[in-house]
C-alpha cells in the first residue's frame, strides 16, 4: 500500500541548517511544503524567491547524496514532470509558499530510495534574507515541511537509485562553454535540465545561451546525441505546458536522452564507467528574433546550471559496495526482442513514464 509520510518540520532560520529524517519505508516520491510570513516590504523579489530561502536541498542517505538540487531546480522538475507549476507565493510582503514534489519512478519505473534499509535525510542550508529580494524583508517566520509517497516495490529484487548531480559553470562570450559530468558507476541518464542565469539581474534568462549541444563522451571518441538553438529546446519543452506555464519556466529547458536499444531501462541512456556527458553552450549565435535582446554572457556572474537525472542500479537491500550492480548491459541493436520488451518500447515516453 503506497502511504503518505512527513518528514520532521524544521523552523525557518536565516543561514541555519536543516537535516530532517524518515525512515522505515522505501521512498517513491519526495516533497516539501515550505510556508512562511515575512516581517516588512521587499523590493525586487528574485526569480523563485521562495525557494531561495531554502538554498540547496539535499536527499542524502548512508551520507551519499542522492538527490542535490537547488531549490528553483526542485520547482522546475516538479513542474516538467506534473505538466503544470505547484501552487507558489513571492509576494513584497506575506505570505511566502514553495512547493515541489520529484517523482521517482515517473523518470525511471523501478526507481526509489530505500528508507526501509537506511534512513533518508532531508538535508540542506536556508537562504539568508537577502536571497529573497534586492531589499529583503526583515524577517521570515515559517516551516519547512517535506513528506514522502512510500513505494509498494519490493527493494529485495533490486532497484534503482537516483543520483542527481547539478552542476554550475560561469559562461563567457564563447561558443565553446563546455561543461563535464564524469560518471564514477554505470549509470542511467533518462534526461537533463538546464537552466541559464543572468548574474546582473539574479534571475533565469532565454537571451544568454544560443545553441546547446550534448556529447556522450567514451572510449570510442565523442558522439553527439543533440544539437539544438535554445528556442527549439523551448518549444519542446513548452509542448507540456499552458503558454502561462511555459512563460514561468523562462531560462530553462529539458532534454531527453532517448536510446531505443535500451528497454530494458525504459529507453534511456546508458552511461558506463569512467564515460562522460558533455554540455556545450554557444552563446555568441544570432538570438532568435521571438526571445528578446541578446545578452552578452560576462564570463564572471552568468551560469548555466545543468541537472544530470541519474540512476545506478542496486541489487537488493543494502547500502553496501556488494550491493552495487555496477555494471548495465546494453542491449544490441540487432539482438530480438521479447514481445514484453515490445510492449514497453510502444509505450515508452520521453521522459520517463508519466
Amino acid at each position: 500500500m503506497q502511504k503518505l509520510k512527513p518528514f520532521p518540520d524544521k523552523d525557518y532560520s536565516a543561514s541555519g541548517n536543516y537535516d530532517q529524517d524518515f525512515t522505515g519505508e522505501p521512498i517513491a516520491k519526495v516533497g516539501f511544503r515550505f510556508a512562511a510570513a515575512l516581517t516588512g516590504t521587499s523590493v525586487t523579489v528574485r526569480d523563485d524567491a521562495a525557494f531561495r530561502l531554502l538554498g540547496t536541498i539535499e536527499v542524502v542517505q548512508a551520507e551519499q547524496s542522492l538527490i542535490r538540487m537547488r531549490g528553483a531546480s526542485w520547482r522546475l522538475l516538479s513542474a516538467i514532470q506534473s505538466g503544470s507549476f505547484d501552487a507558489y507565493a513571492a509576494p513584497t510582503t506575506t505570505p511566502v509558499l514553495a512547493t515541489a514534489i520529484v517523482d521517482l519512478p515517473a523518470l525511471l519505473p523501478g526507481a526509489m530510495i530505500n528508507a526501509a534499509d537506511k534512513k533518508a535525510s532531508l538535508r540542506g542550508t536556508f537562504g539568508a534574507l537577502a536571497d529573497y529580494a534586492a531589499t529583503p524583508p526583515s524577517a521570515v517566520a515559517g516551516k519547512l515541511r517535506g513528506f514522502v509517497e512510500t513505494s509498494e516495490n519490493d527493494a529485495t529484487k533490486g532497484f534503482w537509485r537516483p543520483r542527481f548531480v547539478e552542476n554550475a559553470l560561469v559562461l563567457g562570450n564563447s561558443d565553446l562553454n563546455s561543461q563535464k559530468f564524469t560518471f564514477e558507476q554505470d549509470t542511467v541518464v533518462p534526461a537533463i535540465m538546464i537552466q541559464v542565469f543572468d548574474g546582473s539581474t539574479v534571475s533565469r534568462v532565454d537571451t544568454i545561451a544560443r545553441k546547446i549541444r550534448v556529447d556522450h563522451v567514451g572510449d570510442n571518441g565523442a558522439e553527439e546525441l543533440h544539437r539544438l538553438t535554445w528556442g527549439q529546446l523551448k518549444s519542446y519543452l513548452s509542448k507540456r505546458f499552458t503558454p502561462e506555464d511555459a512563460a514561468r519556466a523562462v531560462g530553462c529547458v529539458m532534454i531527453p536522452l532517448i536510446d531505443r536499444r535500451n528497454p530494458h531501462v525504459n529507453n534511456a541512456r546508458i552511461f558506463k564507467a569512467g564515460e562522460s556527458l558533455t554540455i556545450n553552450y554557444d552563446c555568441t549565435a544570432t538570438i532568435e528574433e521571438d526571445l528578446g535582446t541578446a545578452v552578452t554572457a560576462d564570463g564572471t556572474t552568468d551560469l548555466g546550471i545543468a541537472t544530470v537525472l541519474g540512476f545506478q542500479r542496486v541489487k537488493g537491500t543494502g547500502d553496501t559496495e556488494t550491493a552495487q550492480q555496477r555494471v548495465i548491459g546494453v542491449v544490441p541493436a540487432s539482438a530480438p526482442m521479447s514481445r514484453t520488451a515490445r510492449r514497453k518500447l510502444a509505450r515508452a515516453q520521453r521522459v520517463g513514464a508519466e
